[in-house]
């Protein structure tokens, strides 16, 4: 019982630091091209070497971070090339993700999706201080997934949700160091929602491609590679 306990602890742990890192790789915390030195890591989050050894493995499966043999973690340098494959392959999902959604949409759906709309409407994209609102990120991230929620495939829903993850650490960067940052507000959200409400499906993903397309537009102009 108590190497399970050990073991489960040990769980946990990773599951936590995995969290976090994620977290703060999303924000630009760490920056792009930056080696990560496992030693100073757990010293950054206060924790063991052995659980942020396996939370930094998890994420580079998971194609957030870089790992090469013998040279350890590091955090990727998003080209452009990456970012059109990136947003192509994202509109390629979402499409059949879309579509299935608004084949099955019931109720239930169009009231989440409304009320996820209705919530990032209502949350201000930075804090009083200028500074990124971690609320607004959260509540859009919800926006979306809510808009694919009725795919009726887990597996779809999964890719499309780490699509967005990975889209989201070049967008927040670019909009939170942009006067124009502002386009990314609720009238294309809005329109998104509404076609999806209606039963509209071409015209939904027609909102959705132009959506991401001027998203990938602003990260260029902001040149940001991280």
């Amino acid at each position: 019982m108590e190497s399970r306990s050990v073991s489960e602890s040990k769980i946990t742990a990773a599951t936590s630091i995995y969290k976090r890192i994620k977290e703060d790789l999303l924000q630009g915390a760490f920056p792009a091209g930056l080696r990560l030195n496992i030693k100073e890591i757990s010293e950054r989050y206060e924790t063991s070497v052995n659980p942020v050894r396996e939370a930094l493995s998890r994420l580079a499966a998971e194609r957030i971070l870089d790992q090469r043999e013998q040279r350890g973690f590091s955090v990727p340098v998003l080209k452009d090339s990456d970012l059109e494959e990136l947003v192509k392959t994202r509109c390629w999902l979402e499409e059949i993700a879309v579509r299935e959604s608004i084949a099955h949409k019931s109720e239930d759906y169009e009231v989440d999706l409304i009320a996820a709309y209705h919530r990032l409407a209502r949350t201000p994209f930075l804090k009083d201080d200028g500074s990124p609102n971690p609320e607004w990120e959260s509540r859009h991230r919800t926006f979306h997934m809510s808009l694919l929620a009725n795919c009726q495939s887990s597996w779809l829903y999964s890719f499309c949700d780490h699509l967005m993850y990975q889209a989201t650490r070049a967008r927040y960067l670019a909009v939170t160091t942009r006067t124009d940052a502002g386009r990314l507000r609720n009238d294309e959200h809005e329109a998104i929602m509404n076609a999806a409400i209606a039963g509209d499906p071409d015209l939904t993903v027609e909102l959705l491609k132009k959506h991401y397309g001027l998203t990938l537009e602003l990260v260029r102009k902001a040149d940001i590679k991280s």
